[in-house]
């Protein structure tokens, strides 16, 4: 019965976490992002172009379905892309703060839901040793 109720428990905080994620990546990250390209500082652009190789780097890392997923924030910011018989080409240069945030927010999400799995899994493989003893 001990188990049943930690098991409960873990589905709730997992799904309450995944709310909070949730709201987090729809919420409007704008406010401390500049509009304009042309009012950040040098320090600033080269934070930016770190952060954007970041971006490309996991992106290209990704499952199909995460990609999906990352084109459909592109589309729905109505971002201007390029699309090829067999790829779908993106300037992440040319994508909007609020676009960028968004796909950062998503990465994050993505980081931490990979987290809950291994913590989910890692439990699950203790609770079968445990019915093996």
């Amino acid at each position: 019965m001990e188990n049943t109720n930690s098991v409960s428990s873990q589905i709730e905080k997992k799904e309450d976490l995944l709310q909070e994620i949730k709201d987090n990546i729809t919420s409007n990250t704008s406010e401390n992002t500049p509009n304009d390209v042309s009012d950040i500082t040098s320090k600033e652009k080269v934070e930016l172009r770190a952060n954007l190789a970041y971006i490309q780097r996991r992106i290209n890392n990704m499952n199909i379905e995460s990609m999906s997923q990352v084109y459909k924030i592109i589309e729905d910011h109505n971002e201007r892309y390029t699309e090829t018989k067999t790829d779908i080409l993106i300037n992440l240069g040319n994508l909007n703060h609020n676009c960028i945030n968004n796909i950062m927010n998503f990465i994050e999400y993505l980081d931490s839901n990979q987290e809950v799995l291994l913590k989910d899994e890692i439990e699950k493989n203790d609770y079968k040793n445990q019915l093996k003893n």
